[in-house]
């Protein structure tokens, strides 16, 4: 029988001097809000390529920006409480009606169809959980078929330990999972210069 899967996606409404704020120090404050408008482009056609699959977008702000009038799912306005929080109602909110939910962020470049499908398809070998390492020590996707609230409990968001502490945390709770190939994101302005040529290609943002 054929699992029901659900695709979230966590983003921002744009609005300069909210999004990406550490890149101004490189970019300035209305280039790296162009660069969130064209990161956001490319997010949503992406999700809207994953077929047989709800999507849903999740945003910190107001869920009625233009740049999200393309979306082709339901969009929710983000909960109060820090990224972990908030990433964890999303989780708990989309598998009380799917077999399967996959959360993914907005500022992966390398990020594609075939990446979300390989997730995907961890869950319907029967993994209770995958992740996808972010090259930073974070991570750039978390899959589940089961909600537990300590995944996100006691977790250092924004620094280079979350994905060993989120490792910690999946053993404590007794999951099974596997995790994919890690990818890069960007963050920082040096990931902006180690990946100018995928920003270029991927964003149309010439440094």
């Amino acid at each position: 029988m054929t699992e029901s899967r659900c695709l979230q996606l966590f983003v921002r409404e744009p609005v300069a001097g909210k999004v990406k704020t550490r890149l101004e120090a490189r970019l300035g404050r209305e280039k790296t809000l162009s660069l969130y408008h064209a990161m956001l482009r490319r997010q949503i056609l992406l999700a809207n390529h994953c077929e047989g699959t709800l999507r849903q977008l999740w945003v910190a702000g107001h869920t009625s920006h233009a740049d999200f009038a393309d979306f082709a799912g339901d969009r929710f306005m983000q909960r109060a409480g820090d990224i972990g929080e908030r990433m964890s109602y999303a989780l708990r909110s989309a598998l009380a009606d799917h077999d399967q939910a996959i959360l993914i962020g907005s500022d992966c470049p390398g990020m594609d169809v075939s990446y979300l499908e390989q997730a995907f398809a961890v869950l319907s070998s029967g993994q209770d959980a995958v992740l996808g390492p972010a090259t930073d020590g974070g991570y750039v996707l978390i899959g589940l078929r089961r909600w537990d609230p300590v995944l996100f409990r006691d977790i250092d968001w924004g620094t280079g330990i979350v994905l060993a502490q989120t490792r910690a945390r999946l053993a404590e709770a007794g999951y099974t999972w596997s995790e994919l190939a890690a990818l890069d994101d960007i963050d920082e302005p040096a990931d902006l210069e180690r990946l100018a040529a995928m920003v270029e290609r991927e964003y149309g943002l010439k440094l």
